[in-house]
């Protein structure tokens, strides 16, 4: 082959490993929500009560994960649906999160925390992230187990809440030439 071709060549092998496209967006709040959980009431004079159940739509986070560099734990936010109309109550929560795939063999962490410093607001309660760990394995692998324990004058009848796992995270999107 003769040299001029090679020069034409090069410069094209060269382009083809360009990016054409590339984005990095920081999403700050990317909750994920999970109405009608149920929490039945307890004897007058107890003060704790544990309540779990398993976050499993997550296929739009799932479908995001391979654009993720990042994504924590944020908050748990939750809001009074029925049998309470406010969240002002309670004291104290503690979250831990689990995989809700065995297979996944994730360990469970406790997610999120406000002891003695929960400060509902009427119907709402935030409880912050206490986690430094990405929560990516945990979206992976389809399913969320949430434990909560709720402290505080609890009431005796039955209430429900809607809920939102919270996350933030740092995505990124390139597209070769």
């Amino acid at each position: 082959m003769p040299a001029n071709h090679l020069l034409v060549f090069a410069p094209v092998a060269f382009a083809s490993a360009c990016t054409v496209v590339s984005a990095q967006v920081d999403v700050s709040d990317l909750c994920v929500p999970y109405d009608g959980v149920t929490i039945h009431g307890v004897a007058q004079g107890t003060t704790t009560v544990d309540h779990d159940w398993t976050f499993d739509k997550l296929a739009a986070l799932q479908a995001l994960a391979s654009s993720v560099q990042d994504l924590q734990f944020v908050s748990i936010d939750a809001s009074a649906a029925s049998g309470v109309s406010s969240l002002d109550f309670i004291d104290a929560a503690h979250v831990s999160v689990a995989s809700g795939n065995p297979a996944a063999m994730l360990p469970t962490v406790d997610a999120y925390d406000c002891t003695g410093d929960c400060v509902p607001d009427g119907s709402t309660l935030a409880v912050p992230s206490v986690l430094q760990q990405s929560a990516i394995a945990y979206i992976e692998s389809g399913s969320v187990l949430v434990d909560l324990e709720v402290d505080g004058t609890l009431p005796v009848e039955d209430w429900t809440i809607d809920v939102q796992l919270c996350f933030r995270g740092d995505f990124g999107y390139s597209q070769p030439l």
